[in-house]
């Protein structure tokens, strides 16, 4: 790989952005159903108006959940110094293998950088966690394939 630091800051950003979309999302969904509350008025149909209302507080406690789950991963990537150069894989290193690369940051999958297909990965994943601590020359076993490291950037 040529340049590491402009691949590294080209996934950040991706991760970047898809959590910024994620929590976008979640806040227009969230004042869709405030919006929706505030809206409904109780009518004849009684048990009809509290099944929905029922309904509509359970889906706003999931996407409570999704937001706060969401920002523990902005803030994890906000942890991240991609200008750290690391000797052995860690939160925030591009990991080069005979089978891939991986940024390991947080979990979004494949992303295509300068014509380079990394995944990115999270240090709870299964990759993630058998990559960590490991450095150039190391090997691991995953999904039964033996899987050698030739770079962290």
């Amino acid at each position: 790989m040529e340049n590491n630091q402009d691949i590294k800051l080209a996934l950040y950003n991706s991760c970047k952005d898809s959590v910024a979309q994620r929590l976008h999302t979640i806040q227009v969904s969230l004042a869709s159903i405030q919006e929706s509350k505030t809206g409904d008025t109780k009518n004849s149909a009684g048990d009809k108006y509290e099944t929905s209302v029922a309904m509509t507080h359970l889906e706003e406690d999931k996407l409570k959940q999704q937001l706060h789950e969401a920002n523990l991963v902005r803030e994890t990537l906000h942890s991240i110094n991609i200008n750290q150069a690391n000797s052995t894989a860690m939160l925030g290193s591009l990991v080069s293998t005979t089978s891939g690369h991986y940024f390991i940051a947080i979990g979004i999958g494949k992303v295509s950088v300068q014509g380079l297909l990394c995944y990115c990965v999270s240090v709870t994943s299964p990759i993630g966690t058998q990559l960590l601590g490991k450095s150039v020359g190391d090997a691991i076993t995953f999904n039964g394939r033996n899987i050698q490291i030739i770079n962290i950037s």
